[in-house]
């Protein structure tokens, strides 16, 4: 398999992995903190990627919701990471596609705050416009840095070329 093709390859498999992460830690967050059972301490673990009103609308908005959050953390991921296989990063390729992940991350939040500042239009007093802006953005982020690594793995151990030395040969 030719070497682009391994990167092609690679990065759809970890963007699936991230937007699947994405959801994983929306849902949990949700579960837990809706049955009230480490209320205060899961997100420290699992961000709350998807807001905890939208797992009470009606069936089914949520799923709709949590899919289309993730396949948009997933393209976004994979539109980051080509471009850091396309800077063809030597030194510390892992922490490159782990910050891919914050970014995507911070991004997909950054838009949550777009669409919150949106729906509150117009505002009830001018200073008000930005009340919330930078929150989804930040929790995206720090998704990101806790579940971004897993991402990142996936991308550089896919990516690698096949060798045809045993595995104890390399120790």
């Amino acid at each position: 398999m030719q070497r682009g093709n391994r990167t092609v390859t690679a990065g759809a498999l970890a963007a699936g992995s991230a937007g699947a992460l994405w959801v994983l830690s929306g849902a949990v967050h949700g579960f837990f903190s809706w049955n009230n059972i480490l209320a205060g301490s899961i997100g420290s673990v699992f961000p709350s990627t998807i807001s905890g009103g939208v797992w009470a609308q009606p069936q089914p908005w949520p799923l709709v919701a949590a899919a289309t959050s993730g396949i948009v953390v997933a393209v976004t991921y994979f539109l980051l990471s080509r471009t850091v296989s396309a800077s063809n990063q030597r030194r510390a390729p892992f922490f490159a596609y782990w910050f891919a992940a914050v970014a995507a991350g911070a991004a997909v939040g950054r838009a949550g705050d777009m669409a919150v500042i949106a729906a509150a239009f117009p505002p009830g007093r001018l200073q008000t416009l930005l009340n919330g802006l930078g929150a989804h953005g930040a929790v995206g982020a720090y998704w990101g840095l806790v579940m971004g690594w897993i991402p990142a793995v996936i991308f550089v151990l896919r990516s690698k070329p096949i060798t045809g030395t045993p595995a104890s040969d390399t120790w």
